[in-house]
């Protein structure tokens, strides 16, 4: 199947997949959905007509481009999921041999650093706790 056609086909097969036998909820097969067909939409760009066709450098090269796009580092992790999970299926139904997308890493996600407090805010805290302790 080395057309467009075909990879909605096994792209439909897997979300009815997702839907029937693996009974993940409606939000996330619409996601793991979403996802995908962003892929495809990519892999058609790049003249990729099957998801067999996908190597692990195509599956690099779509992560970076989401990623310059500004697509937040838990986005492209679940994306990436997404696609293991879909060539895993593939997999397990003849069409692929292996999966492009196993070794590919998502960006490192930024960790918010905790709030700090100044001495008066530390203070205070201190304060209310002797105050509780006191009480008891």
């Amino acid at each position: 199947m080395n057309d467009q056609r075909g990879m909605e086909k096994w792209l439909q097969r897997f979300l009815d997949h997702l839907v029937h036998e693996r009974r993940l909820s409606p939000h996330t097969s619409g996601n793991y959905g979403r996802d995908l067909e962003r892929a495809r939409v990519w892999s058609e760009k790049q003249g990729i007509g099957s998801w067999p066709e996908l190597r692990q450098h195509h599956i690099r090269g779509y992560v970076a481009e989401r990623h310059r796009a500004g697509t937040a580092g838990k986005s492209l992790q679940r994306e990436l999921s997404a696609l293991r999970t879909l060539f895993n299926f593939l997999i397990r139904e003849g069409e692929m041999e292996q999966n492009p997308a196993l070794d590919v890493r998502a960006p490192k996600v930024q960790r918010k650093l905790p709030a700090t407090l100044d001495a008066d805010q530390l203070a205070q805290r201190r304060i209310a706790e002797l105050a509780v302790l006191e009480r008891a």
